[in-house]
């Protein structure tokens, strides 16, 4: 299983341009249960509950701006 913290994206280099987290998913990787996204009723709660704990540490790092989808540039 892969973890991914998904987000609006930057320029590289970097250009100081706004970034907003949009989503946490879980991807399987394995040939056996197939490639795709993952339910979180079938992953270790560990896993889910450590990966949110992630994706809330990289949000609460910056502030909330109600506007960001009209400032982003992606």
């Amino acid at each position: 299983v892969v973890v991914q913290i998904e987000f609006t994206g930057s320029f590289v280099p970097e250009e100081n341009i706004a970034a907003a987290v949009t989503a946490l998913t879980f991807e399987r990787t394995g040939r056996a249960s197939g490639r795709g996204t993952a339910r979180i009723a079938d992953l270790p709660p560990v896993l889910v509950a450590e990966a949110y704990r992630d994706y809330v540490a990289v949000a609460a790092a910056s502030a909330f701006d109600p506007d960001w989808e009209r400032k982003s540039q992606y």
